[in-house]
């Protein structure tokens, strides 16, 4: 979601009262529950566009927002999906859904995973 697009969710009272109900979200949990007025909201630095995320990961290392959960810039590393969600994303890339369904990988293509995999330790 773009900037213009995340703030207009946060500054619609209805929009966040009818998805607290679907989501954890800490900061529409507070912004109902404290309200408005006792947030701010400020730019720190204009910087260029390709720079966005390296300025962005330096001020969560160095002030440690309290309603960011996520604590790697551009990621979406330490989110964790309800279970209702995940239900719903199994559901809809099961059987045909599935964009592989039906379909597959060439003997090249298997060959080129298999190298790539090697030494893999997931």
């Amino acid at each position: 979601m773009d900037l213009y697009g995340r703030l207009s969710c946060y500054y619609s009272i209805k929009y966040l009262e009818r998805i607290i109900k679907k989501s954890n979200s800490i900061i529409y949990k507070a912004l109902i529950k404290y309200g408005y007025s006792n947030f701010s909201l400020e730019i720190i630095e204009y910087c260029e566009s390709k720079d966005v995320l390296n300025r962005e990961q330096y001020y969560l290392d160095l002030l440690h927002p309290e309603y960011n959960t996520l604590k790697i810039a551009g990621s979406r590393q330490g989110h964790n999906h309800t279970e209702e969600s995940k239900a719903k994303i199994s559901a809809a890339t099961k059987g045909d859904k599935h964009p592989l369904y039906g379909k597959t990988h060439s003997e090249e293509t298997r060959a080129k995973m298999s190298v790539a995999k090697k030494g893999n330790t997931l």
